[in-house]
């Protein structure tokens, strides 16, 4: 792959985007309600309980899986 061809974000705007856990994102819109969630997101409600068992989070109303955790040395 062309590498030069990724956009990658300056650590500045990673730092400012908006990261929190699938379940506070559901908490703050959708009041907790994990089935409504599901129905505005067009998944059954037991693809949203995988998630939360999976730890998703959400980065910038975007739902991402932690891939692997890497070490910093």
């Amino acid at each position: 792959m062309d590498w030069s061809a990724v956009k990658m974000k300056s650590p500045e705007k990673c730092e400012a985007a908006s990261l929190k856990s699938l379940a506070g994102f559901i908490t703050e819109n959708f009041n907790g309600n994990q089935s409504a969630f599901a129905r505005a997101n067009g998944v059954q409600r037991a693809q949203v309980t995988q998630w939360l068992k999976a730890e998703y989070i959400v980065v910038g109303n975007k739902l991402c899986a932690v891939r692997r955790v890497i070490n910093d040395s």
